[in-house]
């Protein structure tokens, strides 16, 4: 029975530290809710199923969420439509889910937040990119938008994208995120 004590009592502690963690955590975002993320922990191929063991889930503000990015419960268990790159936020296109017109405005500057306070540089397509084709300089340039708002992995330096695949088309005016990348 003293052995069970002594393992309870880090657990219960530990219990107690993530649930006041969750609460700060919500008290801090008040006005974002928390939204929750799959990142890829691994590389995952093309037609591979997803696993807990391939995924892990993390809470961001709502707001800096990409439109595209999927939901956290219809990750697991779906089997990869593309090449998902380790720390890649996984998309609804990776695993072959709708990617709807909505999802796509609010992927383009013109629905990107302006307004007062702190700014993000992103990188914005000047014309439509195909999937699979190498992005030039010219494909890209440099907006200003507000940083409550700006999606997690939002690109922000061109020289990060030159000579790069898209995984899907861009469309033109759309942000250029790391998840819609191929692998180097």
């Amino acid at each position: 029975m003293k052995n069970l004590a002594a393992f309870l009592t880090p657990v219960i502690f530990l219990s107690t530290l993530s649930i006041s963690g969750c609460a700060n955590l919500h008290q801090e975002h008040e006005n974002d809710p928390v939204k929750h993320v799959g990142y890829a922990l691994r590389d995952i191929k093309t037609g591979t199923i997803i696993t807990a063991d391939d995924v892990v889930m993390k809470e961001i503000p709502g707001s800096s969420m990409p439109a595209d990015a999927a939901p956290w419960a219809n990750i697991l268990e779906q089997r990869a439509a593309y090449d998902i790159t380790t720390g890649n936020i996984i998309g609804v296109r990776d695993i072959d889910q709708p990617y709807t017109p909505e999802m796509l405005q609010r992927l383009t500057i013109d629905e990107m937040p302006k307004g007062p306070g702190p700014t993000a540089s992103v990188i914005i397509a000047t014309r439509d990119v195909p999937a699979d084709q190498a992005i030039v300089a010219e494909d890209l340039t440099t907006a200003e938008i507000a940083s409550k708002g700006t999606p997690i992995d939002a690109m922000s330096t061109k020289e990060h994208l030159v000579g790069r695949q898209c995984k899907f088309a861009i469309q033109k005016g759309q942000l250029l995120m790391q998840h819609d990348l191929k692998a180097k």
